[in-house]
């Protein structure tokens, strides 16, 4: 999903309805370039017959020193849970430079909104939220949100089905179906103007 957003790791990001933080993280994760599986401490090519200690200890070497750090507070994320915060402060902090990411426990409706960044979100539906008016009016709050207190933003919002997507009161630049856990669903783009 961050791929698709284009983010260039310069301009802000924010997920207004960031959960345990896995957004937050792939960002930070592609931002700052940090290798896949950095924090692994064994692999499975270390048990070929062919395998060079020293050869991975520098390719290894090498991929850790194209990171970057980003700037604090260059991502940051909020959500009304506390345990959800709490989850994404405890995610993030894994990862090289992920204390720098900002976390505010606080809905959408109340946090501040973001002008000329990326936003980027999953919010709750179906699973997640059982009633479909609950979910209805969510997602016509969070595009009100968008419109009034996001200008000049894009954001990425991905939603169980096209037909959620039609509850936000925007309307999309493009849509993709993608597949998340298993689950088939949309990610739509929308210019905040």
């Amino acid at each position: 999903m961050i791929t698709f957003t284009g983010w260039d790791a310069q301009t802000p990001l924010f997920d207004p309805m960031c959960g345990s933080g896995t957004l937050l993280c792939e960002a930070l994760i592609k931002g700052a370039r940090i290798p896949p599986a950095l924090l692994r401490s064994r692999f499975g090519l270390e048990h070929m017959p062919d395998f060079d200690s020293s050869l991975w200890a520098e390719v290894r070497g090498m991929s850790q020193s194209l990171g970057r750090n980003l700037p604090q507070g260059l991502i940051r994320g909020s959500d009304v849970d506390q345990h959800a915060v709490r989850a994404a402060r405890t995610n993030c902090s894994q990862l090289p430079g992920g204390k720098g990411i900002v976390l505010q426990e606080t809905g959408f409706v109340d946090a501040p909104g973001l002008n000329e960044g990326v936003i980027v979100c999953n919010p709750p539906y179906g699973r997640r939220l059982q009633d479909k008016r609950q979910t209805a009016e969510l997602l016509e709050s969070f595009g009100r949100f968008l419109r009034r207190r996001c200008s000049g933003a894009t954001a990425y919002v991905y939603l169980g089905s096209r037909e959620l997507h039609r509850q936000i009161p925007l309307s999309p630049a493009w849509t993709k179906d993608l597949s998340n856990g298993g689950l088939q669903g949309c990610l739509a783009k929308y210019r905040i103007r």
